[in-house]
């Protein structure tokens, strides 16, 4: 109630409330009730004060909450805008960051996990072999690849001549939903978490085949 009433009012109330109970003291023999009113002057005093000093406290501390809670938000852009400027600064960091790599690059690509298995195929790829999109991610890679040539591959890849390079390219085939061989160029890079970063260049697409590269050097 007192919060309502303005402080001009409650200052000339308890002003009011000294002087009657100056002027009791003085004029009366009835001393303790001018004190009481003296006493009245200073509670009433000390409770719009109390009142108006928790209204403040109340008002800051949804002020600071107000300003926390912005704070808040800007460290959560800042760090989202600090994670996509490392993504697209380096591609190979982080399994999201390739994921988004392979989903922009004009060639048919897909992440290989330390276990053979398919983390993500782009549209690309799918669509090369003939499968819907994300269809194949999270299968194995034995899959798409006949299981003979993949071990033998699989062998040369890992052993001492060539377990230490970062990354290798060589003549490849992937199989299709359909079973049918497409021949290419595979280009493996060796990225994060023990993962590969398999970028297929098919020769159904190569814009100089072998046969015209031939014909070409016999002129």
């Amino acid at each position: 109630m007192l919060s309502r009433i303005p402080r001009e009012f409650v200052r000339a109330t308890s002003a009011a409330l000294v002087v009657i109970g100056v002027y009791l003291i003085t004029t009366t023999s009835d001393q303790w009730l001018g004190i009481s009113f003296i006493v009245l002057s200073v509670w009433v005093m000390n409770m719009s004060e109390s009142i108006l000093l928790q209204k403040v406290q109340t008002e800051m501390t949804a002020c600071l909450e107000a300003v926390r809670k912005k704070q808040d938000s800007e460290i959560q852009d800042l760090l989202y805008f600090l994670r996509s400027s490392n993504i697209a600064a380096d591609p190979f960091h982080s399994l999201e960051a390739a994921k988004l790599f392979i989903d922009k690059i004009s060639f048919p690509a897909f992440l290989m996990s330390p276990n053979m298995g398919i983390l993500r195929a782009n549209q690309l790829f799918t669509d090369l072999l003939g499968y819907e999109e994300s269809e194949i991610d999270g299968v194995p890679a034995t899959r798409i690849n006949d299981i003979a040539v993949m071990s033998h591959v699989g062998a040369i890849t890992e052993s001492a001549k060539h377990i230490q390079k970062p990354a290798m390219h060589l003549r490849y085939f992937y199989l299709s939903k359909e079973e049918q061989r497409v021949h290419g160029t595979l280009a493996v890079t060796k990225i994060c978490n023990g993962a590969f970063m398999m970028v297929f260049h098919p020769d159904s697409q190569s814009i100089i085949t072998d046969k015209k590269l031939s014909d070409i050097s016999r002129h």
